[in-house]
């Protein structure tokens, strides 16, 4: 995407937050950072798709998106913002990449429909993830299905 004939390559801190009618976002492949609270309080978004180039989802990028039921995360993300989740209740499922290495406070706090993650990597690999100890507070039961075996959420 351009803008002013320039190549858009992040989305700024609360670019789009609070949009009243947004419901849905197909980043473009030049985006390479989602910055903090960039579509927070969006209450009608449902739908994202970050594209493989974005390596960072920032703190509380999606923050009280209560609507958002689908997430497609691009294989490229690396960090994952505190809060960057937080109150989306509607996600019944998320597929996180291996690129992923740390997934901050609160990330998915108020996600209190997730149920399944799915991890592109091996159990000892989500397990070496750096995760806040509270990354995963109050939220469905889940289990993290690993390319080679299932981790419940107590684990």
């Amino acid at each position: 995407a351009v803008y002013n004939g320039k190549a858009v390559t992040r989305i700024l801190s609360s670019a789009f937050a609070h949009a009243p009618n947004l419901t849905s976002v197909t980043l473009p492949e030049s985006v390479t950072e989602i910055g903090d609270s960039a579509f927070s309080g969006c209450a009608k978004l449902v739908a994202v798709n970050v594209p493989d180039s974005v390596t960072a989802i920032g703190n509380e990028a999606f923050h009280g998106c209560a609507n958002l039921s689908a997430l497609t995360m691009g294989n490229g993300v690396v960090t994952i913002g505190d809060r960057a989740f937080y109150n989306c209740g509607a996600l019944p499922k998320l597929s996180i990449p291996d690129s992923v290495t740390s997934i901050g406070r609160h990330a998915f706090y108020g996600c209190v429909a997730l149920a399944q993650i799915h991890y592109a990597g091996t159990m000892a690999k989500w397990r070496n993830i750096v995760k806040d100890y509270m990354w995963g507070d109050d939220i469905g039961a889940f289990i993290v299905h690993c390319s080679d075996g299932q981790i419940s959420q107590d684990n």
